[in-house]
């Protein structure tokens, strides 16, 4: 085991020395991380990432899309509780005008409410309209692109089954044929 570190440390006064003289500073302790992966072995579960790469790559442009739905919703619900709590016609509660004196202001708090908590609750009746309206529209916001990312696995998985099932059906065929030749 000493001479093992030993021999790393050469190694790595080589190296740094290499590229030290072509003008580009290293730091060996950037290589620490390869360690941590052969420690905890995780080289076993680097196909399980790739896997989980391929999923989003295929879903990419659908979650994209999707994206840009949760911006404009975002957004616009921000837009809608500005107007409809900062009026004082129609919310006369100080505290709420406060809060949602800006749109900025009401993209806080509606990235807040999307979430799943609602802090504020004494809206305007537009706004416990517009809350009723977001809370059925928030949990597909969460639900939509989780189930395409799962579907999109799920596809990922099965075209990796049905490739090893092809290929374990063609080496029958090939078992099959040739001992059909040897009678």
């Amino acid at each position: 085991t000493h001479t093992h570190t030993h021999t790393h440390t050469h190694t790595h006064r080589y190296l740094d020395t290499a590229l030290s003289s072509a003008g580009i500073s290293f730091d060996a302790a950037d290589f620490r991380v390869l360690r941590v992966f052969r420690i905890f072995q995780l080289e076993h579960f680097v196909g399980s990432f790739t896997k989980l790469d391929d999923a989003f790559r295929r879903c990419q442009a659908n979650l994209a899309a999707f994206g840009l739905v949760a911006l404009i919703i975002w957004v616009g619900g921000a837009s809608l509780f500005f107007i409809f709590e900062s009026s004082p016609k129609l919310q006369p509660l100080e505290l709420m005008r406060e809060s949602f004196d800006s749109v900025p202001s009401a993209m806080y708090f509606l990235a807040v409410f999307l979430g799943g908590e609602w802090g504020l609750t004494d809206f305007s009746i537009p706004g416990k309209v517009l809350c009723i309206l977001l809370v059925a529209i928030g949990i597909q916001l969460y639900a939509i692109p989780i189930s395409v990312l799962f579907d999109a696995f799920q596809d990922v998985l099965d075209g990796e089954g049905d490739t090893e099932q092809e290929e374990g059906s063609s080496e029958e065929r090939g078992k099959l044929l040739g001992s059909g030749r040897e009678d």
